[in-house]
């Protein structure tokens, strides 16, 4: 059972990589946006928190950077082969 839901993962991953680049770009997202609202209304936000957890918006354009040049990257290399 575990076998056979970790190879699903697995498989789809490596034919759909920008579902799971998706995710994880998301999911940082999500969570630097929490921690950012938990602060606020705990009001421990001082202003040089705001550059800390907004930060994210560039790693997050990073992160897709990276994946769209893989992308291409794998889809020059299927072309050739």
């Amino acid at each position: 059972m575990i076998a056979k839901l970790f190879r699903l993962v697995r498989d789809t991953v490596i034919r759909y990589p920008a579902i799971m680049a998706g995710y994880l770009i998301y999911m940082y997202y999500f969570f630097v946006t929490l921690d950012f609202y938990e602060n606020l209304k705990l009001a421990h936000f001082t202003s040089s928190d705001f550059l800390t957890h907004f930060d994210a918006v560039f790693w997050m354009w990073l992160l897709c950077y990276a994946f769209v040049k893989i992308l291409s990257y794998r889809e020059k290399t299927h072309l050739h082969e």
